[in-house]
């Protein structure tokens, strides 16, 4: 009654126009049981900027009913109220708000609105939210393509079906563009787009280089396994087609850099490293080496020598990281099991500290350095089992340490 009175009078004051409403969103927010809807009244009503997007806050927890008040948002003077009433109208409304924000947006030139919309589709799931998000790929605008790519990323294979459409952003001129087309392959596991992936490799961006390097070990597989232990056993990894591997290989001898990227995107879509990369792996840069022993896996033949190797480099920090990989194995066999005794024996409080904070402990994780050195000093004298002990309780932290390296007494 309130709204179509105000329609019919041109002559009613401003104020008294803001009081009715004030009355009227009242009404509606009480009905709705939003709390302090008084005050989001009054600011919606009459006050500045600030005002309203701090009463639009107030809003969002509220029932989708409270939707005609975030329209009326919808249609103020400030950008900076519609955008935030843009992001509850999606946020309160779900996908049934979809087609009111479409069509607000064909009236709606403001780019921060937009961008309020984009964002907020990505978080509704769904054909729709694919659809309404498919036309700001083709913008002149940069930042909108690069967040309606991030956008349809969060749809994960939900937007699968959006494919044809981001393929030609692979070839953006922005590389924040190229990169996130990337990661809309990385996250949505869509496949047929290796040509354009592999060119990446050679990008003149590191970064497009280095997303480029994560998308390529899931675009031809379409699947990953990064739910699994990450040095777990390599039986059941799919080795790259030749042609895909041949382009890795090239692009490793072109781009040092990437030779850390490579490594953990083969670990977590689990496919073996190619062995040529393995070969050259002396002769990466240092800090390139810091970032690849990270993701070598001890339990495949080269990939454990290596890292073994590395675990007695006279270079603290190469030592310290392999140090820290091999730690982290659940099944050390007899060589890391005596690498990771003489780190915790040895003299290097650095490398006692890798090897205790990473060990795949069976109980709690104990780094008390008491707890460990009755255990070291058992070890280093060559027994394959613990002596004998009396134990008139719980096992105590000795027993943890042994357990780590499988030589817990059975009690």
């Amino acid at each position: 009654a309130i709204e179509s009175y105000l329609s019919r009078q041109t002559t009613t004051s401003l104020g008294l126009r803001a009081r009715l409403k004030e009355a009227q969103f009242r009404l509606l927010l009480d009905s709705a049981g939003v709390t302090d809807g008084k005050r989001a009244a009054r600011l919606l009503a009459a006050g500045n900027r600030d005002e309203k997007v701090e009463a639009l806050d107030i809003l969002a927890k509220a029932p989708v009913s409270v939707t005609p008040l975030i329209g009326e948002a919808l249609r103020d003077v400030d950008p900076l109220v519609r955008e935030r009433a843009m992001d509850l109208l999606l946020s309160i409304g779900g996908a049934a708000a979809i087609p009111l924000s479409v069509t607000h947006l064909e009236g709606d030139t403001d780019p921060n609105v937009a961008h309020a919309a984009i964002r907020g589709l990505g978080m509704i799931e769904g054909g729709s939210s694919v659809r309404a998000l498919i036309p700001y790929l083709k913008s002149e605008d940069e930042d909108q393509v690069s967040a309606a790519l991030q956008s349809l990323r969060l749809l994960g294979e939900n937007a699968r079906s959006a494919k044809s459409e981001v393929e030609p952003c692979l070839s953006h001129p922005s590389w924040r563009v190229r990169s996130a087309a990337l990661q809309y392959i990385v996250k949505t596991r869509v496949t047929g787009l290796d040509a354009h992936v592999l060119g990446l490799l050679d990008d003149e961006d590191s970064f497009v280089r280095t997303t480029a390097a994560q998308a390529v070990a899931v675009s031809e597989s379409g699947s990953s396994n990064s739910g699994r232990d990450p040095f777990g056993s390599s039986g059941g990894e799919k080795k790259f087609p030749e042609k895909i591997e041949a382009a890795i290989v090239a692009a490793v001898r072109k781009h040092p850099d990437l030779q850390g990227p490579i490594f953990r995107a083969c670990r977590d879509s689990s496919r073996p490293i190619p062995v040529e990369l393995l070969k050259v792996f002396d002769g990466a840069p240092h800090e390139v080496k810091l970032t690849a022993l990270e993701a070598l896996s001890p339990s495949t033949e080269l990939e454990g020598r290596l890292l073994e190797k590395a675990a007695v480099d006279p270079d603290p920090d190469i030592a310290a990281a392999a140090l820290r990989t091999l730690a982290k194995t659940s099944t050390p066999n007899e060589r890391v099991r005596g690498l990771l005794i003489d780190a915790l024996s040895g003299t290097s409080p650095e490398k006692q500290s890798i090897v205790l904070d990473h060990l795949k402990w069976r109980a709690g994780k104990v780094t008390s350095r008491a707890s460990w050195t009755e255990a070291v000093t058992v070890l280093n004298g060559g027994a394959t089992s613990a002596p004998a002990r009396e134990t008139t309780g719980a096992k105590d932290t000795a027993d943890d340490l042994l357990s780590a390296f499988g030589l817990a007494e059975s009690v």
